[in-house]
């Protein structure tokens, strides 16, 4: 044994394996250790009969979870050396996101999952981890060392690097849109992979430009974040998005219109396909959610007598069959709501679905989440009372009771609202007969949207019996909705508030307020093609006398 220099340490550093000392039965190479003349730090292996040459092993890697994949659970790393088949076992577990460790994260995905997913989808699929990193499972066996690397080394499982050139392994079954976005990790590389030039532009249009119109009301801007992501490994919502983003680009003249028609059809295809295929329930598909109120936002760019609402139908039957939603969450039933609310607004109708049976006023009384969950609550006010002011089957008295239960509502709602809530800057103009608004985030914007047309409409059903009432009721909150529509630079908070500035637009019988009013949508529909035709022809017809007003 080598002369020691300087005295030893008489604690043992902590996480020694040992690697080279248990190898080979005890054995120790004199050789190595006179080339190296490297001494032993820890206790174990400097009082050891035969010389040992300290390992450590190395830190362990850490995954960060992404929010779109569940959390991965690194084992805990036994000192104790194990052998090939308990080793390998920890590895898949590790590698297929499992936290337990059992010989369920081992075994093949159910056939019942594969069942229900179209063939097409395929082309598409989120590849595991296993396959991306090639960590050796049960069904690929462990790539072979490299010849450099001694049998010493190779015998202790965990210090085998991970080969990145070795052969993949075999591509894991095809998955359905919401368990592909589960199993999505930011190392995995998309399966589909954009080749077309046009497509190319088109889809980043979308996720620039159009996807943002959608998340109006999304912290996390689902719509250019997700999105995008599940897109990449499903054909449907893919499509959905090419066509959204097509039309708006053949709108301002940028897409050849047969082009344009040409994404439409193929994603009307391929969504008929798709739920044609599925026999389970659809209602908690993501992909499925988001691809139908993605299309209906494309069509939503054709004037009322033009809009078939096709799929704001299919929507509707779609999220029928999971009526309980939560405010916090659920974003694109949250945006399939804003659309169906224009509608009911523009034909003066109730809002489907019906959410008068739902008890609303206890799940109000508790404190929101998430910042978001108070607009979605002002949305869902509003929506209710356009079912009730609306609805032409309910009796006067109930409807008038109703009324008076949503008027505590939103009073509530507008008491329990926190400080951020606030606009920032409120201030008028001396050619502006609306208050200019400004707030930090759209969903501030949105919340008060709604909050101020649900006070509109609950104000004139309520029938004021004097001036003061039709002052405070109507007339200040349709102002205060105007300003804050008209002037917010968010294109999609804009065309959200158009429909409701329209309608309420009528109690206005000030020139200057009537001109404004009507100036803007008109501007904004031939800058940037959003309809407003047939609103600014019934505002005119309105106010001139020629037909009959829309308020009771």
């Amino acid at each position: 044994m080598a002369p020691q220099s300087e005295p030893l340490a008489k604690t043992r550093k902590p996480g020694c394996t040992a690697a080279v000392c248990h190898a080979g039965n005890g054995t120790y190479d004199v050789s190595t250790a006179r080339r190296d003349r490297a001494l032993p730090s820890c206790s174990s292996c400097r009082k050891a009969r035969h010389p040992r040459h300290c390992t450590y092993a190395g830190s362990g890697l850490r995954v960060r979870p992404s929010i779109y994949t569940e959390r991965v659970v690194t084992p805990a790393r036994s000192r104790e050396p194990l052998d090939d088949r308990r080793a390998l076992a920890l590895l898949a577990a590790t590698g297929t996101g499992a936290g337990s460790g059992d010989d369920s994260s081992t075994s093949p995905p159910d056939s019942t999952e594969r069942s229900d997913t179209p063939a097409y989808l395929g082309a598409y699929v989120v590849p595991s981890v296993s396959s991306v990193s090639s960590v050796p499972t049960q069904s690929s066996p462990p790539p072979p060392p490299p010849a450099t690397q001694d049998a010493i080394a190779t015998s202790h499982p965990l210090n085998q690097p991970m080969h990145i050139n070795s052969p993949p392994s075999p591509p894991p079954p095809p998955l359905s849109a919401s368990a592909s976005l589960r199993r999505w990790s930011p190392s995995s590389l998309p399966q589909h992979m954009v080749t077309d030039p046009v497509d190319a532009e088109v889809f980043e249009f979308y996720i620039r430009e159009t996807g943002v119109w959608l998340n109006i009301a999304s912290p996390t801007a689902y719509f250019t974040e997700a999105v995008p992501r599940m897109a990449l490994h499903d054909s449907v919502l893919y499509s959905a998005c090419l066509s959204y983003a097509a039309r708006i680009m053949a709108i301002r003249g940028k897409l050849d219109k047969a082009r344009c028609e040409l994404y439409g059809s193929r994603a009307i295809a391929e969504l008929l396909a798709r739920l044609s295929a599925r026999s389970t329930d659809s209602a908690h598909d993501d992909a499925l959610s988001a691809t139908v109120v993605i299309l209906r936002m494309a069509e939503q760019f054709s004037e009322m007598q033009e809009d078939m609402c096709c799929h704001l139908m299919g929507a509707s039957s779609l999220f029928a069959r999971n009526p309980h939603h939560v405010f916090d969450g659920a974003v694109s039933f949250w945006v399939y709501k804003r659309q169906s609310i224009r509608m009911a607004v523009l034909n003066e109708e109730p809002c489907e679905p019906d959410v008068t049976g739902i008890a609303f006023a206890e799940d109000v009384s508790l404190a929101p989440q998430s910042d978001e969950a108070w607009s979605n609550r002002a949305t869902y006010l509003f929506a209710r009372a356009c079912t009730v002011c609306w609805d032409r089957t309910l009796d006067p008295a109930a409807r008038q009771a109703m009324l008076t239960d949503l008027y505590r509502l939103l009073v509530q709602w507008h008491e329990a609202l926190p400080e951020t809530y606030q606009p920032w800057a409120k201030y008028q103009l001396p050619e502006d007969p609306f208050p200019t608004l400004r707030f930090i985030s759209t969903w501030h914007v949105v919340g008060w949207q709604y909050y101020y047309a649900a006070k509109v409409l609950v104000g004139l059903y309520r029938k004021p019996d004097h001036l003061n009432s039709l002052e405070s009721e109507v007339l200040a909150p349709a102002r205060l909705l105007c300003g804050t529509t008209i002037n917010s630079p968010v294109f999609g908070a804009v065309i959200n508030g158009t429909a409701l500035i329209s309608w309420f637009g009528q109690v206005f019988s000030g020139k200057e307020e009537q001109t404004r009013l009507l100036t803007f949508l008109q501007e904004l529909m031939r800058t940037t093609g959003w309809p407003n035709q047939t609103c600014c022809d019934r505002l005119q017809r309105v106010w001139s006398g020629e037909s009959r007003s829309w308020v009771p």
